[in-house]
């Protein structure tokens, strides 16, 4: 800043006053502040870009994963149905023969819808409570077990009604438990189910016990081409843990450990 006196006669003084300022810019403009906001900016893009990708994969994942649930348990009933009207179609016109066949076909059929059923059920987001999971089981062992007259019961501790369970976690213990107490009843013939489900320490526990079945072993846990290896492989796949056999009363049961992830929540 120059400074300079004029006088009365209008005159200006040779004398300058110099004052040496400095001006600074807000504080938005400063060079260290645009830097920080170029980085919070691009690291926002980054985060939808990879937020973006992540519901990207997860559907990717879910369409993959009905896919396989389709082709491996409807594809393969859809083959028995095949199969089966193509036999009754070659034979003779036999009437017990016949009906026989259809019956058969009539029972596959139902096998299916109730596949289907099931699919389309573990993939609904309505329902992802548990509360939605144990109606679903109270449901299938209801029909499971009245025309045989095997009595069965459900332990539930610990488990909030309202808590959410992740896609993969709800479908993984819902086809376990159907798988398990379906070959327990189609193999084991029990004169009683015992299924508790709990959970403990961050973990869902699953245990379906046959009592009074004397089974001894899983070499009968077959069912339609999937059995004890396919349940081990639905755990395995979520870091769970699936064993079979003798309990500690000598009963035979399926004991089922699953880690609950963050994204269960209450």
């Amino acid at each position: 800043l120059h400074v300079r006196a004029a006088g009365p006669d209008g005159r200006w003084s040779r004398h300058e006053l110099r004052l040496p300022l400095r001006v600074l810019a807000p504080w938005y403009l400063r060079g260290w502040v645009i830097g920080l906001e170029t980085l919070a900016l691009a690291a926002l893009l980054y985060g939808l870009y990879r937020l973006r990708m992540r519901r990207a994969l997860a559907v990717e994942r879910l369409r993959t994963q009905i896919a396989a649930n389709l082709h491996d348990e409807v594809g393969s009933l859809l083959t028995r149905i095949a199969v089966q009207a193509e036999f009754l179609n070659q034979m003779p016109l036999e009437p017990d023969a016949t009906a026989s066949g259809l019956r058969r076909i009539a029972t596959t059929s139902r096998d299916a819808i109730a596949t289907m059923s099931d699919v389309v059920w573990s993939i609904d987001a309505r329902q992802e409570s548990a509360d939605a999971l144990l109606g679903r089981m109270r449901e299938h062992l209801l029909h499971l077990t009245t025309p045989l007259g095997i009595t069965w019961a459900l332990d539930t501790p610990n488990v909030p009604a309202r808590l959410v369970l992740p896609l993969a976690v709800r479908q993984a213990v819902y086809l376990i438990f159907k798988e398990s107490t379906t070959n327990a009843v189609r193999h084991g013939q029990p004169a009683h189910l015992a299924v508790r489900f709990g959970l403990e320490d961050r973990a869902l526990h699953l245990r379906v016990t046959e009592e009074g079945s004397g089974r001894k072993s899983a070499v009968e846990w077959r069912s339609g081409g999937q059995g004890l290896r396919n349940m081990q492989a639905r755990a395995a796949a979520l870091g769970g843990v699936l064993t079979a056999g003798p309990g500690p009363t000598g009963a035979w049961e399926v004991a089922l450990e699953l880690p609950l992830r963050r994204s269960a929540r209450r």
